[in-house]
């Protein structure tokens, strides 16, 4: 623990040793703003004695710390709050980064049935072939082997269809990723703004002794 160290200063036209581990420098400032105090109030009122102007000038030194420790606390306050209001954020991201990876997801089982859905469009693409050469080798079987490509037209028709509501579906859920990528960057720049510190310097307390004559 730092010893005390005495440091003579002036206060209102009179002399005193203050002791305390601050630096002289800083005990210094402190008595010439005490004494800069009292003499703003002694020019207000020069009838004012020696006493009353010492505790007139400490109410307004304790007024000023008062109001400062009030801003201090409303600062604090600020604070907490601004950090709960970025705790809110941060879950706010993680959910919708949950249904964001959930979008993924069915994007992918989306893509998956699309494969299997070309692929079954590829076979029978190959099977119409099939039946097109059959056609011209059994042309006395000609109006059965339409009946039989109609039926199977029909049910490509419908599988192409199915194709087309599974594309607007993905499609769909692309604008929901896009829209959620979006929110999320909204939320990440207003936590850049809402997340820079703010600090109250402490209040020191000087001890003093009086070797001057008293007032």
């Amino acid at each position: 623990m730092k010893e005390p160290i005495s440091t003579q200063v002036s206060i209102f036209g009179e002399t005193y040793m203050l002791k305390g581990t601050a630096p002289p420098e800083h005990l210094r400032r402190v008595a010439e703003y005490v004494d800069a105090k009292m003499k703003e109030i002694a020019r207000r009122n020069d009838r004012l004695d020696h006493k009353k102007t010492a505790v007139l000038a400490a109410l307004n030194i304790a007024d000023e710390l008062m109001r400062l420790e009030r801003e201090r606390t409303e600062v604090a306050e600020g604070l907490a709050a601004a950090r709960a209001l970025v705790r809110e954020r941060e879950q706010d991201v993680r959910r919708l980064e949950a249904e964001l990876d959930e979008a993924r997801r069915e994007r992918e089982a989306l893509a998956r049935q699309e494969a299997e859905l070309r692929k079954e469009r590829d076979e029978l693409r190959t099977a119409l072939e099939a039946l097109a050469r059959e056609r011209e080798e059994l042309r006395r079987e000609r109006a059965d082997l339409l009946r039989e490509n109609e039926a199977l037209r029909h049910e490509r028709t419908e599988l192409l269809r199915e194709r087309d509501e599974l594309r607007r579906e993905r499609d769909e859920l692309r604008r929901e990723r896009d829209e959620l990528r979006r929110e999320r960057d909204e939320l990440f720049l207003l936590l850049d703004e809402t997340s820079a510190p703010r600090e109250a310097a402490p209040a020191r307390i000087i001890r003093r002794e009086n070797t001057g004559s008293g007032g």
